[in-house]
């Protein structure tokens, strides 16, 4: 019976540790996303808000600086688009970045639940040796 529970006891170990890795992946992934996804928001404002005549001239870091600001929903305002294209992109632009940005962020929570998980299973498992 005894070996069983044990059995048992490191089956579930092994789903954890797999979960956990999947999980990593998706860390990865997400972060990827979101990455690209303020390096393209800077490509395009650098490039909206740079037209002649209008109040400002964005340069690429003014770009990425002001996605970041908008999807991590900071929004210092101190940069904020002239143009009306760059108006209306900055409302298709929020809604999809910020839902990015949660995902991001509950895909690293899972992740830290899965490496706390692992991490009590193998201290119990140290635990267990070292009573042997």
């Amino acid at each position: 019976m005894v070996k069983a529970i044990l059995k048992e006891a490191k089956d579930i170990e092994k789903e954890i540790e797999k979960g956990a890795r999947e999980v990593r992946i998706r860390v990865i992934a997400a972060l990827s996303i979101f990455i690209l996804l303020i390096l393209a928001g800077g490509l395009v404002y650098s490039k909206i808000e740079c037209y002649p005549g209008t109040l400002q001239h964005w340069t690429y870091l003014d770009g990425v600086y002001f996605s970041a600001m908008t999807v991590t929903t900071v929004g210092y305002g101190d940069l904020v688009p002239t143009t009306k294209i760059g108006k209306i992109f900055t409302v298709f632009y929020s809604f999809v970045g910020i839902a990015v940005a949660l995902y991001v962020l509950f895909v690293i929570g899972r992740f830290l639940m899965y490496y706390k998980i692992v991490l009590i299973k193998r201290g119990e498992r140290k635990l267990i040796r070292s009573k042997k």
